[in-house]
């Protein structure tokens, strides 16, 4: 698991960072003291579980939270706190755990241990690359297959959205120039590469990443793990005309 660490005091973030990433199942932990650089990280990286200090320069780390699944509605958010009786306001949000400063690995292990039985915990469900061609596989590594030849395609499109909803005509202006001529019969074609990312997905375990709101639908970017980025010499999903002279980089 990739973890994300907010903490606005040097000595506590690098306890934090430490003592998070002695976890055998932490892959990975990253720091951040000001959480707007924490954010901005965030949103353009995978996150499996985040732990966030109580208050930030002042300032709630609930805010913090509340952006963060934003992009991930389902992110594991741990609170780390010196001061006890916030742990109601964590409750609020359905934080996933609360720790109280100094952090001890075994406390962060603790954590993990109960995420994981609540079937939370290592939720990247879909390994993904978009850098030099576009794969997807599930969470045993195997290749998925789709059955309609576009609906990579469409997957791709509601990633590369960052977790924002697109609604059906929005995906139409994007993956046909010339929309506006075959609207109608465009929406048919995405309502039904939407049913065969449903389906095939469902059937590798990860219907969970592809959501649907009031607003159109999204990529559940916390339950997706980004392979190979490093944005060096390597295009930007090369194979889609939309994505043409795009850029990302972790």
């Amino acid at each position: 698991m990739i973890a994300l660490c907010v903490e606005d005091e040097p000595q506590l973030l690098e306890n934090l960072v430490r003592a998070v990433e002695q976890s055998p199942d932490i892959e990975r932990a990253v720091g951040f003291e000001d959480e707007e650089e924490a954010l901005s990280w965030a949103a353009e990286n995978t996150v499996d579980i985040a732990f966030l200090d109580m208050m930030l320069h002042g300032q709630s780390g609930l805010r913090v939270a509340e952006r963060l699944r934003e992009k991930s509605p389902l992110l594991p958010v741990i609170f780390c706190t010196g001061h006890p009786q916030y742990a109601l306001d964590a409750l609020k949000i359905h934080a996933d755990g609360y720790l109280i400063k100094p952090v001890a690995p075994e406390d962060v292990q603790r954590e993990l241990d109960h995420l994981k039985l609540e079937g939370k915990a290592g939720q990247a469900l879909l390994t993904v690359r978009c850098w030099g061609g576009f794969s997807v596989r599930d969470r045993n590594g195997a290749q998925v297959i789709f059955r309609r030849s576009r609906s990579p395609e469409l997957l791709a499109l509601l990633i590369d959205a960052g977790g924002r909803p697109l609604t059906v005509d929005e995906m139409c202006d994007r993956m046909w120039a010339d929309n506006q001529t075959m609207l109608g019969k465009n929406r048919n074609y995405v309502r039904q590469l939407l049913l065969d990312l449903r389906v095939t997905l469902e059937s590798v375990g990860a219907d969970q990443v592809i959501g649907h709101s009031g607003d159109g639908y999204y990529a559940d970017l916390g339950l997706i793990r980004l392979d190979g980025v490093n944005g060096e010499d390597m295009p930007y999903l090369p194979t889609f005309a939309w994505a043409a002279g795009k850029k990302k980089t972790e």
